[in-house]
């Protein structure tokens, strides 16, 4: 095992331009929840948010010029990160969001409301972020997106770790970002999680969250020579899911308590190392008391600090896992930790050693950082001032192939291998999907379903052929998709705009989300291991390639990798033409007929003959 560095963090918030300003604000007891005002907020609920201050914002929009705020957070993230280091091939790029670049969707969608069409490259710039971001730092690979929903942040460090683990780069800059939209406030008002109140974590009379925007940054090394420079080290992270229910948490937040395990395991440390944990804290009254019993579940009756970084600078939504993880960064270093603002009376039921009034001094020397989100994800790290051993984990297992399933069009099975299918021939036959039933193939009752997520319930029900994993604890999910949901995002949208923000349906909204197909079927089949969901991909390669690694290094006994795209007409350009449809691998530890090599791929091009190819035809090639 390698022991990773962090050589360099950045902070854009509400509040305050750069990590320090941000810091200082917090341990003042500062909030930066100010009114909305870059769209109509007037009839909503909260008409408040974390909204960065004009000034910030006016200042990123001119020193970097690009259209879509969320580059100009991401860069100046990251340019505080790096400082005087230089990225070079050896450095990987992993990008965390919500929603990312919300802004040029929202304007491709009122481009196609408003005058029938999209213009391609409008269109391009929000789906080539990954690239773009790459390009502008001087990055070479590997290099990805997450969308964990609000763990992204947290989980874009997990992702990283493994990287690192796995001697696929020497260095990698991990950076979560989103922005406050139309979009996104009116389908996180419509689903209620929005405070009318102040944000008040454990607070009994708590009423929910208030989302934020900014962005996040860490740079991560296992290079000797970048040792001098440590900031601090992360020494183990984990990702699950709930494997519950697409909204509620699960009960007792028992899948919370078993990320929290697991990343104590990957870091090599007892929970008796604890020196404080930065909760994900978002204010609502079941997030709230379901992760302080996940705590005291963990920690087995011993108190240690309990922190809300939420209170301060509210909820960053994709950056936020990042943020929290930056700030306790900075409560390591300098032996504070800043106090939960707005805590008036503790909940009894939120039993936990709350930071309150003033900041707490004390030696610390390892933190656990908890952040969950929508779907049921989870993540967790181990961070630590000094450390004095290097942790061990199993590794070198072999790796076997337990079968494939496919929903295309015209073609839905299940087997030990791809059919040998046209591409070409399965694009021009899309509209054979249209009306896919996934009622023969999932036992559960769904209400609302994206073709995304029917697609991939059915893919991973032909694949397992009514067999699946034994140990649903140990079994990971890993999706990948480069256009996610854009058809129920897309009619959330028309509904905002024609009926009114109170009239979009809070049903579609969850289903919107790229993750959510992920998130669905580590629901349906129990899976609850390590989960990751590769937002915005151009190939397919870093899902095959982490899910080797999980299995090699005994993090998982089995996984199932699912690539899934559902797009229409409605939400590409003229002359884009994507294959819909969802395939799924099984791979395992349990001995098959062969030992399985995952597929070695190299990024295609972009274009070939003006069709811009998905993921899914890697592997059909």
């Amino acid at each position: 095992m390698s022991t990773v560095e962090i050589i360099g963090t950045g902070l854009v918030s509400c509040l305050g331009g750069n990590r320090r300003e941000t810091w200082q604000n917090m341990l003042d007891g500062k909030c930066g929840v100010r009114p909305l005002s870059r769209f109509p907020a007037a009839d909503f609920p909260q008409p408040a948010g974390g909204q960065l201050a004009a000034g910030i914002e006016a200042g990123l929009r001119e020193k970097y010029g690009d259209s879509d705020l969320a580059l100009c957070l991401i860069r100046e993230a990251a340019a505080e990160a790096l400082g005087d280091f230089e990225p070079d091939d050896d450095t990987g790029l992993v990008l965390a969001t919500n929603f990312g670049l919300m802004g040029t969707r929202e304007w491709c969608w009122r481009e196609r409301l408003d005058v029938g069409e999209l213009d391609s490259d409008t269109f391009r710039l929000q789906q080539d972020v990954v690239r773009r971001v790459a390009k502008l730092l001087g990055i070479g690979r590997p290099r990805a997106q997450l969308s964990l929903s609000c763990a992204s942040g947290a989980g874009a460090v997990a992702l990283a770790w493994e990287w690192l683990q796995a001697g696929r780069c020497k260095r990698v800059l991990a950076i979560g970002y989103d922005t406050l939209t139309e979009f996104c406030w009116c389908g996180l008002s419509n689903l209620r999680t929005i405070t009318t109140d102040k944000l008040r974590p454990f607070d009994v009379n708590r009423q929910g969250t208030i989302f934020s925007e900014g962005a996040a940054a860490i740079l991560l090394s296992v290079r000797e020579d970048d040792r001098a420079r440590s900031l601090g080290r992360v020494l183990g992270a984990a990702t699950n899911n709930n494997a519950y229910h697409l909204t509620a948490p699960a009960k007792g937040a028992e899948g919370s308590r078993r990320v929290m395990v697991a990343a104590l395991k990957a870091a090599g440390v007892t929970v008796e190392a604890i020196d404080f944990i930065s909760a994900h804290a978002t204010g609502t009254t079941a997030n709230d008391q379901t992760e302080c019993a996940a705590f005291n579940a963990l920690l087995g009756g011993r108190k240690v600090p309990v922190a809300a970084f939420k209170s301060n600078f509210g909820h960053m939504l994709g950056a936020a896992g990042l943020a929290e993880i930056v700030i306790a960064v900075e409560a390591l270093r300098e032996g504070l930790l800043p106090p939960v603002i707005n805590l008036e009376e503790q909940d009894p039921e939120c039993d936990v050693d709350c930071v309150r009034d003033e900041p707490r001094q004390g030696s610390f020397n390892i933190a656990l950082t908890n952040s969950a989100g929508l779907g049921g994800s989870n993540a967790a790290t181990v961070i630590a001032a000094t450390h004095s051993h290097t942790p061990t984990l199993p590794h070198s297992h072999p790796l076997y192939l337990r079968g494939f399933g496919w929903v295309l069009p015209g073609e839905l099975g299940g087997g030990p291998a791809l059919p040998a299918l046209a591409p070409d021939r399965l694009i021009a036959a899309n509209a054979e999907l249209e009306g896919f039933s996934i009622k023969p193939y999932i036992h559960s009752v769904k209400g609302y379903l994206d073709p995304a997520g029917a697609y991939s319930l059915a893919a991973a029900s032909l694949c397992l052929e009514g067999q699946g994993p034994r140990d649903l604890a140990r079994t990971a999910v890993i999706s990948v998709t480069q256009y996610g949901a854009p058809r129920s995002g897309y009619k959330f949208f028309a509904q905002m705009i024609a009926k009114g923000h109170h009239f979009a349906s809070p049903m579609i909204f969850p289903h919107s989300y790229s993750n959510t197909a992920g998130n669905l079927a580590a629901i349906e089949f129990g899976f609850s291991g390590p989960h990751f969901v590769f937002d915005a991909a151009t190939d397919g390669a870093e899902a095959w390639r982490l899910a080797g690694d999980l299995l090699r290094r005994g993090l998982a006994d089995d996984a199932l990798v699912i690539l899934y795209e559902a797009t229409d007409e409605q939400v590409l350009p003229d002359g884009f033409e994507v294959l819909n449809g969802a395939l799924c691998a099984w791979f395992s530890l349990t001995p098959a007929k062969t030992p399985a090599e995952l597929p070695s791929l190299d990024p295609h091009p972009d274009n070939r003959r003006g069709v811009l190819h998905p993921t899914l035809l890697d592997f059909l090639k």
